[in-house]
């Protein structure tokens, strides 16, 4: 099997069950042909590497990784892929022997490399981009270096939104009204859940987050010290407009009066705060 690639990246279609091809072999090693294309991947002695291509023994291809291993399932090294201007490279291109089994799941789906034609192996061994070339690709492409259209794409920023989501609400003062007796000091965030995602479509780039997130207060109502749980939505639209809250005690709470009392300073002293908060992420997340 050929993995790494999605359906609707580029060579999407390209990945699958590749069957040997009885009675067929070229330098030596044996050749395999996709169960449901027309593409092959075979050893080329003339580049020392394996390659994937539309034809058998054709030595312009999709695809080549520099190996001289006697099976392709031994091949350690990174793949290289030509997007039509040039190559790039997928680590997480592999492949991987199986016994026989049920045949790849395909759908319909815009055929990426549409188009694109295949070009010689490069000479040189794989390399990685560096981090300011992998930067001057994304710019010029206005996306992937695979999306080289600009057509449409979603990025997940998740796992880094919702850390800075944590670290910016950790980092808030407290705030205290001395006329209602009323004081908040965040204690930690408990949790975040929730997306934030970069999308470009038609080389447009849009950053979007709906982040939901769980924080431990400490709250003082006329001299009595409580724990809550407050959760707190955000999204682009928190940029100007304060978000909603829940507010769930831990243990015993204050009576009735007192519990609006803490939500109406939470209301207008704390989640004041939310906007400046939503503003920092998506500004930064335009370096992302």
């Amino acid at each position: 099997i050929l993995h790494g690639r999605e359906k609707t990246q580029m060579y999407g279609d390209q990945m699958g069950i590749y069957e040997e091809v009885e009675d067929e072999t070229l330098d030596e090693r044996p050749c395999f042909k996709h169960e449901n294309k027309s593409d092959y991947l075979y050893y080329s002695k003339s580049y020392n590497g394996w390659l994937v291509a539309p034809t058998l023994a054709n030595d312009r291809c999709y695809m080549f990784v520099a190996s001289t291993v006697r099976h392709p399932a031994s091949i350690v090294g990174t793949w290289a892929l030509w997007n039509g201007t040039h190559w790039t490279y997928d680590k997480r291109v592999g492949v991987q022997d199986c016994t026989p089994r049920r045949p790849y799941e395909t759908r319909f789906h815009y055929n990426w490399d549409r188009g694109i034609k295949t070009t010689e192996p490069p000479k040189a061994p794989p390399r990685e981009l560096t981090p300011e070339e992998a930067k001057a690709l994304q710019e010029k492409s206005a996306g992937s270096s695979w999306n080289m259209g600009g057509t449409w794409e979603e990025r997940s920023v998740k796992v880094w939104a919702r850390a800075r989501l944590s670290e910016l609400i950790e980092g808030l003062s407290g705030t205290r009204d001395l006329t209602a007796g009323v004081a908040v000091r965040v204690r930690k965030v408990r949790s975040v859940s929730g997306e934030a995602d970069v999308v470009y479509s038609r080389k447009k780039r849009k950053d979007g987050i709906d982040l939901t997130a769980k924080i431990d207060i400490d709250v003082e109502c006329h001299g009595k010290t409580l724990s809550a749980i407050l959760r707190v939505e955000v999204a682009n639209n928190n940029r100007e407009e304060v978000p909603e809250f829940t507010l769930e005690w831990v243990g015993d709470g204050p009576h009735f009066d007192d519990n609006l009392l803490v939500k109406r300073h939470i209301q207008k002293q704390l989640m004041p705060k939310m906007p400046d908060v939503v503003t920092t992420i998506l500004d930064e997340m335009k370096a992302k």
